[in-house]
């Protein structure tokens, strides 16, 4: 290592302001959500409906907040060393993409420890007791422009990245762009008006029809449109083609760590936005399964908690493990 790259790393190495802020705020938003979903009070509507006690229903949220907080702590393993990577091999073009990619996975983080925060809120406020109704429209509205507003911030900057990536593999990338985008644009636009067919046929959408069940929006459809559904089929849409680029990207990489890295950040990257594919089309169509899941009891609800934090869970894991490829990369320089 010559002295200017010792003096840029020395330089890198120093306290870095920004990252302790977002660790402080990220673990008071942690201690936030865990006051807040273990103190809450248990709702009438789960005691009658589900039959729980207050026993019962500590080791239920314990099943779902453990979880969560470990794919969280994976998601900011990743943030972290994509971070240091940057960090360690100092300012410059090489750095840009990774740098973008660290910003991106930063801020999907942040929003889903966000959106969580302000989703418990909502326990301590049923809809079933009058004067919560305002209190809850505005927790659902905000919750809808978090869970919308991070991802979307986050995958404009890891598109960016991945199309640095293809400043000089563009070219001869040509045939591959040539042959799969059809597919790519047809599939895009089948899951983007299915999912504005069925967000705009939900009758639950601007206000709410059953009694404990909050609308889904509490918005006219023109603002539902223009600002939660449309944004949401640009986050895909980034999404997909981000891990396009990574994928020709990593046709010309000689180097079989930094390829592995690049494979699971895809993989990473496709789980999430199957996570959120998901999520929002399970949105659309809640309503019409508010009467299986009275019929059926607790456990079809837990599997789809389960399922749902599954699909993040495996995200933030494929990213970790391209982390961790990273950090090996990262000691031999």
């Amino acid at each position: 290592m010559n002295n200017d790259t010792a003096m840029e790393v020395r330089h890198d190495s120093s306290p870095n302001l920004p990252l302790i802020a977002y660790f402080v705020t990220t673990a008071a938003l942690w201690a936030f959500y865990l006051y807040m979903t273990f103190g809450a009070p248990l709702s009438q509507v789960s005691v009658e409906r589900y039959g729980l006690t207050p026993m019962s229903a500590f080791w239920l949220r314990l099943s779902i907040a453990a979880p969560i907080l470990v794919y969280w702590s994976l998601g900011l393993y990743a943030a972290i060393h994509l971070n240091a990577y940057v960090r360690k091999i100092g300012p410059g073009e090489g750095s840009a993409p990774v740098r973008s990619l660290a910003r991106g996975v930063f801020i999907i983080v942040m929003g889903v420890i966000l959106g969580a925060a302000v989703g418990s809120i909502r326990q301590y406020f049923p809809l079933t007791e009058p004067g919560n109704e305002g209190i809850i429209k505005l927790l659902v509205i905000l919750g809808n422009y978090i869970s919308v507003g991070f991802p979307l911030a986050a995958f404009v900057f890891i598109w960016r990245g991945t199309k640095s990536f293809m400043t000089n593999e563009l070219a001869q990338a040509k045939d591959i762009v040539r042959k799969y985008t059809p597919v790519f644009l047809f599939a895009s636009a089948v899951i983007s008006a299915s999912y504005i067919f069925l967000a705009l046929a939900n009758p639950n959408r601007q206000m709410n029809l059953v009694p404990s069940m909050p609308a889904t929006y509490y918005l006219p459809d023109w603002l539902i449109v223009a600002s939660i559904l449309l944004p949401y089929v640009v986050i895909w849409t980034l999404g997909l083609l981000s891990a396009f680029n990574i994928v020709v990207y990593s046709q010309k990489v000689s180097g079989l760590i930094y390829r592995k890295f690049l494979n699971n950040l895809v993989y990473g990257i496709l789980m999430i936005i199957v996570f959120y594919i998901f999520l929002q089309f399970l949105s659309t169509i809640g309503y019409y399964l508010q009467d299986f899941f009275k019929e059926k009891g607790l456990a079809p609800v837990l599997y789809f908690i389960y399922f749902i934090l599954f699909l993040q869970a495996l995200g933030f894991i494929f990213l970790a493990r391209g982390a961790k490829k990273l950090k090996e990369i990262e000691t031999t320089l």
